[in-house]
C-alpha cells in the first residue's frame, strides 16, 4: 500500500509541475512572440493604409484637375467637392475606410 501511495504522490507532483510549466511557457510565448508580431503586423497595415491614402490623394487631385480642363477651366484650380468625391471613391476601391 505504501508503494502505491508513493507512486501516486510522484505522479501528482509530476503532473502539477508539467501543468505549471505549460502555463509558464504559454505566458512566455504570449509576451515574447505573439505581442511583438501583432505590433509588427499592425505597423505594416498602417503603412499600407497610409500609402493607399497618399495614392488616392494624388489620383483625386489629378482627376479633379483633368475634369476642370475638360469643362473649359484653364486654371489648375479644382473644386473641393470634386476632389473629395474622387478621393472617397478611390478609398472605397482600395478598401480603406475614412
Amino acid at each position: 500500500m505504501e508503494n502505491k501511495v508513493s507512486i501516486l504522490d510522484k505522479a501528482v507532483k509530476i503532473s502539477i509541475i508539467a501543468g505549471a510549466l505549460i502555463v509558464a511557457l504559454s505566458v512566455a510565448y504570449y509576451f515574447i512572440v505573439f505581442i511583438p508580431n501583432k505590433e509588427n503586423y499592425k505597423q505594416t497595415q498602417e503603412k499600407k493604409i497610409e500609402e493607399k491614402r497618399s495614392y488616392c490623394n494624388q489620383w483625386a487631385i489629378d482627376k479633379a484637375k483633368n475634369q476642370n480642363l475638360t469643362i473649359g477651366r484653364s486654371n489648375n484650380r479644382y473644386t473641393e467637392s470634386v476632389y473629395v468625391g474622387y478621393f472617397e471613391r478611390c478609398l472605397r476601391e482600395q478598401g480603406v475606410s475614412n
